[in-house]
This record gives C-alpha cells, sequence and structure tokens, in this order.
C-alpha cells in the first residue's frame, strides 16, 4: 500500500475501519474511511465532493513550483478550487477570485482526465473542458500536478 495511506491503513491488523483508495491519477491516491465516506457520498469518484477534491490537490502541488500563475476551476454547482501557483508553498482553497486562467469542467470529467480515462485536449473539443484565460498556463497544468 502506498505510504500516503492513513497509518490504520497500513496496519495489519483486522480493524473495524476500512480504507478505500477512491482514485488514482494525477492527485495520487486519496484513502478515505469507508464507513464514514458511505454517509457523506464521496466513495466512488462519481461522487466526490469539492472538499476531497481541495485536500487532495493541495497535499499534490505542495511542493512543486513553475506555474506562476493563478487557477481557478469552476465545477459549477459543485464548486471551486483556486489553485495560487504565486505562493510559496503554493496555495489551494474554494475561494471565488480572479485568475489568471479558468477551466470549466464536471468533476467527473475532472477525474477522468486525472486518471488518464479522458484526453484534455478531447475533453476541449468535445466542450466538457472550457478554458478561459491563458491557454499557456493550462497547458502548465500537467507539469504542476502531474506525479
Amino acid at each position: 500500500m502506498p505510504s500516503n495511506a492513513p497509518p490504520e491503513a497500513l496496519s495489519l491488523k483486522p480493524r473495524s475501519i476500512v480504507y478505500a483508495r477512491v482514485f488514482d491519477g494525477t492527485l495520487g491516491g486519496l484513502y478515505v474511511n469507508v464507513k464514514q465516506a458511505a454517509g457523506q457520498g464521496i466513495v466512488g469518484t462519481a461522487n466526490m465532493d469539492i472538499e476531497t477534491l481541495t485536500n487532495g490537490m493541495r497535499e499534490r502541488v505542495a511542493s512543486k513550483s513553475g506555474l506562476d500563475a493563478t487557477v481557478k476551476f469552476d465545477f459549477g454547482d459543485d464548486g471551486i478550487v483556486y489553485l495560487d501557483g504565486t505562493t510559496s508553498p503554493y496555495s489551494v482553497s474554494n475561494e471565488d477570485k480572479d485568475a489568471d486562467c479558468t477551466l470549466s469542467l464536471k468533476i467527473s470529467d475532472f477525474i477522468a482526465i486525472t486518471k488518464g480515462e479522458l484526453d484534455p485536449t478531447m475533453a476541449f473539443m468535445m466542450g466538457k473542458l472550457k478554458v478561459s484565460g491563458s491557454m499557456g498556463i493550462a497547458m502548465k497544468l500537467s507539469s504542476v500536478l502531474g506525479s
């Protein structure tokens, strides 16, 4: 099991708490307590909530550098994730601020892109991903969010 699993998930002792990896890909594996998550609707990629996504992104980009821009991921009614790549370390929040680049898409499509199940270029061409602001910044995101 990867080292980013909670300590309880690494134990071989029988436990009543079961952890599941909710998705792989660009944001890495996020582990959640299945019993708690079942009540919150965040088990499985289709129902991932904005808080889980924000925390995963925060962990993934904390030590990255080179973006030098702000990016807003607009997931419509599901919420916003704002990445400030001008600070060190980067900051990730759910604030709705102006950004150098805004990506608008569904959370399910974002997760499919991070898992490699949906090509970002195809998502853009199909209208599933909309980019406003700097296209150059959007293209740099894979190096920042990538593993």
